[in-house]
């Protein structure tokens, strides 16, 4: 095995200070599952929203930039959804086309066998590697995401150059462009090489 020269993560203890690239194991996620039924009344000031809380693990993707100096209209932070690759059932091609990024809709996270976590009934003995989904985002206020990582005793944060990396990816996920017809490359068939 290769001998890595960067770290991908450092462990952060008990801070409200976020960035993009910590990771939040097992948070409490507020949906609104009746959302669509808005659109089926004349009043919206009658709407009465069904919640559920869902527990889940996240990233952060805001740029680092707008999470250290917030401005005043800076009110969410975008999470995105991520998958311990063990619970996914994913077959080794798919794992590697993900880690080459020929499914640029997903990102491989490395694995830290160090890192443990424990809240209540949630354990973790360690950080198995993950598939950041771009296709799942949810967003948090910013006030609410700092008072629970201060709660959090323990977390990890994703590193350059492999958070600026995850940044990018999710950039070019997002920036593609279908285009209606393509270049015939039969037309390059008279080419050697």
């Amino acid at each position: 095995m290769k001998e890595k020269i960067f770290e991908w993560y450092d462990q952060i203890e008990n801070t409200e200070d976020i960035t993009q690239g910590d990771i939040f194991l097992n948070i409490p996620i507020v949906k609104v599952t009746n959302s669509k039924d808005i659109f089926d009344i004349d009043n919206v000031e009658e709407f009465e929203g069904e919640i559920e809380i869902e527990y889940a693990d996240y990233i952060i993707l805001t740029q680092p930039c707008d999470l250290a100096r917030p401005k005043a209209d800076l009110k969410n932070v975008v999470l995105c959804r991520i998958h311990d690759v063990e619970e996914t059932q994913y077959g080794k091609g798919k794992l590697v086309n993900i880690i080459e990024g020929k499914m640029p809709q997903f990102y491989m996270l490395d694995k830290c066998d160090s890192f443990k976590y424990e809240d209540g009934d949630f354990k973790c003995n360690k950080f198995n590697h993950h598939i950041v989904d771009f296709n799942s985002i949810q967003t948090i206020e910013l006030e609410t995401l700092k008072k629970y990582a201060s709660k959090v005793n323990k977390r990890l944060r994703l590193l350059p150059p492999y958070r600026e990396h995850l940044s990018q990816s999710f950039a070019k996920y997002f920036m593609r462009i279908g285009l209606p017809s393509d270049i015939d490359r039969s037309e390059f068939d008279n080419y050697k090489k």
